[in-house]
């Protein structure tokens, strides 16, 4: 039987609701009040059976999952829109820290047995993660830099500002690209992160950004199936219908990382290039009067799919294999 412990993880502190005595308590988000924490724990329930459940908050939570991870302690973290879901659900109205761990600990009615484990640490794959978070953050400015660049010559703005603007985009560019080839050096120098990376990249028209984006996207959840992997790539489609009088064309959920969505759009049309069996089954669409945007949506979650298929697999790309008579089904759903 698990103790279940619900914590609301925020930047300075960790609000902790113990069902045991039905208390919340609050400790500063660092490991020797994690520590302290868990001793009493320890004292209060007599065994070491806890499932800490807590959302992942940006960095803020990562001190709870290293402790947890070195502690043998079981987490489950939840996502924060289920959670949010799940609150509402319950008729709770508060939007407190100590609401908040109440209703993650509440949360465990609810959770199945199989998505509580111990978290493992893979200093390669945390290594891999910090490089694509960062050249995540270097694509925001650069997008931030182009914006403003479009505006000031769009108001014919001074040419010292434009220059220098220039400038900027062309150093962050730079600098992605020295971060892509870090990554690529990482990831040859561990064995299972280089098979899964050359899996990937054996799909035609991948190049290496694609492929480690996906990587990185497949490590950083490594329990998600087909359906997860293309919610959080935000192509799951929304079906609106409702009785007679509502009927709503269906459309992408984008709900999911910008950032991964935003990269493998702009891959596919290499990818349709130089890759025949999504080349045919892009015109396949295109025949059946689907839009141009349609399509490619389609060909980013095919081709989604089929690198998860061969990280999880862990074989190579086989167009005979993947790309089979299913499609031609596929083509009306997805239009």
């Amino acid at each position: 039987m698990y103790h279940y412990i619900g914590i609301d993880v925020s930047k300075l502190t960790l609000q902790v609701f113990i069902a045991k005595n039905n208390s919340t308590i609050e400790i500063d988000n660092n490991k020797k009040s994690l520590r302290v924490l868990y001793k009493k724990l320890l004292k209060l329930y007599k065994d070491d059976s806890f499932v800490f459940i807590y959302e992942p908050t940006a960095n803020y939570s990562k001190t709870l999952m290293l402790f947890c991870a070195e502690n043998n302690i079981m987490i489950y973290v939840v996502n924060p829109y289920i959670s949010s879901s799940f609150s509402k659900s319950t008729g709770n109205r508060s939007k407190t820290d100590i609401s908040d761990a109440q209703m993650l600990y509440n949360m465990h009615l609810v959770i199945k047995e199989k998505n509580i484990s111990v978290p493992v640490i893979d200093k390669s794959v945390e290594q891999l993660k910090e490089i694509m978070s960062y050249y995540k953050f270097l694509q925001k400015q650069k997008v931030a830099f182009k914006n403003h660049l479009e505006a000031a010559k769009a108001n014919h703005g001074s040419k010292q500002i434009i220059s220098q603007v220039n400038k900027n985009i062309v150093k962050l560019q730079a600098e992605q690209n020295k971060l892509i080839e870090k990554a690529k050096i990482m990831v040859c120098c561990n064995r299972d992160l280089k098979e899964h990376f050359d899996n990937i990249s054996s799909i035609k028209g991948v190049g290496d950004l694609i492929a480690l984006i996906l990587l990185y996207l497949f490590l950083k959840y490594p329990n998600a199936n087909r359906s997860q992997i293309t919610a959080l790539l935000g192509l799951d489609p929304i079906i609106v219908e409702s009785g007679t009088s509502i009927k709503r064309r269906s459309r992408i959920s984008k709900r999911g990382t910008k950032f991964y969505r935003g990269m493998i759009f702009y891959s596919i049309l290499s990818t349709i290039r130089f890759n025949d069996e999504f080349k045919d089954y892009y015109d396949k669409m295109k025949k059946r009067n689907c839009h141009s945007t349609v399509a490619q949506v389609a060909i980013m979650r095919k081709l989604a799919l089929l690198a998860h298929s061969l990280y999880k697999n862990k074989c190579h790309y086989n167009p005979k294999l993947y790309l089979d008579k299913k499609d031609e089904n596929n083509i009306k759903k997805v239009a």
